[in-house]
């Protein structure tokens, strides 16, 4: 009865310890694929738009054009960073 309990109380040990290893290497992929995936996108995205060829025109619809394609370019972005996890 003393090597089932022993053996029964290493078991939970190991099982409290992979779940901890678990949890931390979940949240560093969470924050890596999502806050880091969202900041690349940006910062990929601004370069064509307020320097490049994305320009846009002197007017409120060029402006709101640029908005919703930026939008749309950084949720693509975003996407294929939070499909790698």
């Amino acid at each position: 009865a003393k090597t089932i309990e022993q053996r029964l109380a290493d078991m939970v040990s190991h099982n409290s310890k992979v779940l901890f290893k678990t949890w931390k290497f979940s949240m560093v992929q969470d924050f890596v694929l999502k806050y880091f995936g969202a900041t690349f996108a940006v910062i990929l995205i601004i370069g064509p738009f307020f320097e490049g060829h994305l320009r846009p025109k002197d007017s409120m619809a060029g402006r709101a054009e640029m908005l919703s394609n930026m939008r749309y370019h950084t949720g693509v972005v975003i996407s294929l960073f939070t499909s790698l996890g």
